[in-house]
């Protein structure tokens, strides 16, 4: 199998791909890291806008997943479903956008406006998500702990 990687530079790109390097090569494998330059007449805008478009599609899909999270808890609340079980799958979905928004932005490498959208976005879950756990305990007649 053969592949090339391209990423902008830094300290962490250069780490990891060293040690991609030594896994291939201890495996009898051959690889090379390379630390190149833009040829003249060239500014890599194009590259940019290829990782910026990839991190904008994650975001849009990160934004409609929120969305739902959001959408749900909402119904939930309407229809007073105050339940420990239902507060742990929405917990849950929570997490996993939490950890699903920190893979996107380690990814990020030229990052805009939206990833402060996100991060605003999983603000506001987490806001609705405190919000329904408190009625959840409220509901159970227990004192939710903060």
């Amino acid at each position: 199998m053969q592949g090339a990687w391209a990423l902008p530079f830094s300290e962490a790109h250069r780490s990891l791909l060293a040690a991609e390097v030594e896994l291939i090569e201890k495996t009898g494998g051959s690889a090379a890291l390379l630390i190149g330059e833009a040829v003249a007449g060239t500014d890599g805008r194009s590259l940019k806008e290829r990782f910026r478009a990839d991190r904008a599609r994650e975001y849009d899909e990160f934004a409609e997943r929120a969305n739902a999270l959001l959408a749900e808890i909402a119904k939930e609340t309407r229809a007073r479903k105050f339940t420990f079980a239902e507060f742990e799958e929405v917990e849950d979905d929570f997490r996993k956008l939490q950890s699903w928004l920190v893979k996107i932005a380690a990814r990020d490498f030229f990052p805009d406006k939206r990833r402060a959208d996100a991060r605003n976005r999983l603000r506001r879950c987490e806001t609705a998500l405190h919000d329904f756990a408190q009625k959840v305990y409220r509901a159970d007649g227990a004192t939710a702990t903060e």
